[in-house]
């Protein structure tokens, strides 16, 4: 059965720490890759309105060229917004609970990636902001990298079973399907209930990893 980890439901004075059941690192074992989502997960707000509402403040008329975008999808539009707004990623709110999550995964020696629908340019600022993920992936305005695309995405990189996530909504559910383990942040008992049963699989903790060098 799949690992799964919860963070906000401890106590004030009990961070959430990486399970080491089935994922020791031990001479011939090696932690799979955390994929760790950004919208309501690494962040406490969603890039897609913090992107509209920067864009109206400077430009009244964004919700009609938004509209203009919106027959292109999702991906275009968060491209589209991305490009109109400089977004200052000191200035966002960081879930310190994941943050010192990631570092502890990390230091155990794991890799770590933050892969997100919002657009790329976005996730790329973050990313380089911050400095603690191996990859960074985001929509790159064609392909909205959420759900099954996302779930399709890493599964192609990294394998089935290959890589732990860490999410926040039903959206991500497809994507745990696929997942060695299930890290879910600030859900309500639903989604965690479900998030367990979408990564429950036969021995899945004792599936062969891709080796650091195809990641």
């Amino acid at each position: 059965m799949a690992q799964s980890d919860r963070i906000g439901s401890q106590t004030p004075h009990e961070p959430a720490q990486p399970e080491a059941s089935g994922f020791k690192v031990a001479d011939n074992d090696i932690l799979p890759v955390l994929v760790v989502d950004l919208d309501g997960t690494l962040i406490r707000t969603d890039m897609l309105f913090e992107t509209f509402w920067a864009s109206c403040s400077t430009n009244a008329l964004t919700p009609v060229q938004t509209l203009l975008v919106a027959p292109k999808g999702r991906a275009a539009i968060k491209r589209h917004l991305s490009e109109k707004t400089t977004i200052l990623p000191a200035s966002l709110p960081y879930n310190q609970d994941v943050i010192d999550y990631i570092q502890v995964w990390r230091k155990n020696g794991g890799r770590t990636a933050l892969v997100s629908a919002s657009d790329e340019n976005i996730v790329h600022a973050i990313g380089a902001h911050l400095g603690i993920f191996d990859e960074v992936h985001g929509s790159d305005g064609t392909r909205n990298l959420k759900g099954p695309h996302k779930a399709g995405f890493l599964t192609e990189r990294f394998g089935e079973g290959g890589y732990a996530y860490m999410g926040d909504s039903p959206a991500d559910l497809p994507v745990w399907e696929s997942a060695s383990k299930a890290v879910t942040v600030d859900a309500n008992t639903s989604l965690r209930t479900r998030a367990d049963k979408t990564c429950e699989q036969p021995n899945i903790s004792q599936r062969a990893h891709p080796p650091l060098d195809r990641i």
